[in-house]
């Protein structure tokens, strides 16, 4: 089983990731909130978005999990997992979830 500090993405290691879509994994378990949480710099309360969209693959079903938050903003019509199951793709709040974290691949696209 390999070893060593699991990978994890800050303000500058994500910044440092060039524009639109990027393929990430991460060494620690996470929700997408707080992956977007982690790659910012929040001072409390909901975090700004750092990211357009984040988006992980089930192979089972088929199927893309869909994320923005830009849709947990206050004021917002939506919550993320409203547009995605709206829009036939999967929340990251569902039961078949399989979280962020080691050994899951996931895409995220930012501006």
């Amino acid at each position: 089983m390999p070893s060593g500090t699991p990978l994890s993405y800050g303000k500058l290691t994500f910044e440092a990731r060039p524009p639109l879509w990027n393929l990430l994994a991460i060494g620690l378990t996470q929700t997408p909130s707080q992956f977007n949480r982690n790659v910012g710099d929040p001072t409390g309360g909901v975090a700004p978005p750092h990211f357009e969209s984040l988006w992980a693959w089930n192979a089972a079903l088929g199927k893309w999990y869909f994320y923005s938050p830009h849709y947990e903003q206050p004021g917002e019509l939506f919550t993320s997992c409203e547009y995605a199951t709206s829009n036939n793709y999967l929340c990251f709040d569902t039961p078949t979830l399989m979280p962020l974290g080691p050994g899951i691949g996931f895409w995220v696209y930012r501006p």
